[in-house]
């Protein structure tokens, strides 16, 4: 039998419940490691959440190979078969929005201002993530660069501002959606910049 590629082994909330049901005490980076190496974040959000309705426990901690700690949980009821499902709105997800929302409030700006604009007391946009998300929109055609000086002052494309919803981008990854249009973009849009 051809050993899995990296892309092949199983992921998604089923594939991390067997995983958790078969280690009986884990840790989220144990889940992971047995996963296909996508978003530990979404491993991580997923066992909290069994944790928190009460399919695992907490049951000590452990030090990363960083040196940090990591919660070990075990299960507190290994015969049910079926994962249970949770929604879970990530923060990255809520700060794209936070930053969709002040892009289309603010019209024209600096990756600060925007920073500061889209923070709220319960989620903070940090700088490096706005002057990220202000490259995108700018490689997506969503911004111009106003002025090309530190700091760079950007302008919203009126053209391309399509509707309330914050385009997705994926991490790694050269291509995003706009979820107003259910429309593939192209961070790296020539046409547009």
């Amino acid at each position: 039998m051809p050993a899995l590629r990296i892309d092949d082994r199983p992921h998604g909330p089923a594939h991390y419940w067997k995983v958790m049901r078969e280690l009986g005490s884990f840790t989220a980076a144990d889940v992971h490691g047995r996963s296909n190496g996508g978003s530990r974040g979404a491993v991580i959000r997923y066992v909290r959440a069994c944790a928190e309705a009460g399919y695992c426990d907490r049951v000590g901690e452990k030090t990363s190979q960083k040196g940090r700690p990591m919660p070990v949980y075990r299960m507190a009821d290994t015969r049910r078969l079926t994962a249970p499902t949770f929604h879970v709105e990530s923060d990255r997800g809520r700060r794209q929005q936070q930053l969709w929302n002040a892009v289309r409030a603010l019209k024209s700006f600096t990756a600060k201002e925007l920073a500061i604009t889209a923070s709220t007391d319960s989620v903070r946009v940090s700088l490096p993530m706005a002057c990220q998300y202000c490259t995108r929109l700018t490689g997506a055609g969503y911004l111009w660069i106003e002025q090309d000086r530190q700091p760079k002052r950007y302008r919203v494309n009126p053209t391309r501002m399509t509707g309330p919803l914050a385009p997705s981008f994926h991490r790694n990854s050269g291509t995003g959606v706009d979820r107003n249009l259910r429309q593939a973009v192209n961070l790296n849009d020539s046409e547009h910049s």
